[in-house]
């Protein structure tokens, strides 16, 4: 029986998409299954989300048990619940095609399937200490509940903090489901409340930043 469409080095046949949607789609091929058309969300054009925070935030000895028993602040930008602190944040450097895989207030993904993201962090602390700081990603369900794992930890064990800044900087890669979203959390156990610096990108340069991109 002939192929509909094309084919692969004239042996494989190469079948069309089940649907046409906004998303284009990529033809792969694992050796064994043959050819198929992937679920790519992967564009012309990138989806990031890169922000920085736009003014300077307290951190409080200890924090706050966010998830129970961690000393801890969840640091979010959308739906509000004990302990968290929301932040100002500029978007710089954010592509339009994030916010049709993002939603723009909760971060969550919209799409209809599960994707993998590379999330990278630079939070910047001005003060001296002489306990831990550090800053880590949780996964939150569609139900707004933080998941145990944490990703990208950093840590500063008993670092005195010169007035210059300190800098909590990581990434990971994470896989969100659909309506799952990432938050980052930031402890202070220290002796002293801690600054995280905000400020303007263009002037501060240890303003504190968050970048989040699509990489399926």
């Amino acid at each position: 029986m002939p192929c509909p469409g094309k084919t692969l080095d004239n042996l494989t046949c190469i079948k069309d998409p089940g649907t046409t949607g906004s998303y284009p789609q990529v033809l792969i091929s694992d050796g064994n299954g043959g050819t198929k058309w992937s679920t790519s969300l992967l564009g012309e054009t990138a989806a990031v989300l890169s922000a920085y925070v736009e003014e300077c935030y307290s951190i409080p000895i200890g924090g706050w048990l966010v998830p129970a028993n961690t000393p801890a602040i969840r640091l979010v930008t959308g739906v509000i619940d004990s302990g968290d602190v929301v932040l100002g944040l500029v978007f710089s450097a954010t592509t339009n095609y994030a916010f049709q895989i993002f939603n723009p207030f909760t971060g969550q993904n919209q799409t209809n399937q599960k994707i993998l993201v590379s999330v990278n962090y630079s939070v910047n602390l001005n003060g001296a200490n002489n306990g831990d700081c550090g800053v880590w990603i949780q996964i939150v369900g569609s139900d707004m509940i933080p998941k145990p794992p944490r990703y990208g930890l950093t840590n500063q064990p008993n670092i005195p903090v010169a007035d210059g800044g300190n800098s909590l900087a990581g990434s990971t890669i994470i896989g969100l489901e659909v309506g799952e979203s990432a938050a980052f959390y930031l402890k202070n156990t220290s002796n002293q409340t801690q600054i995280m610096i905000g400020g303007d990108i263009l002037t501060e340069p240890l303003v504190t930043k968050f970048q989040t991109a699509l990489i399926n």
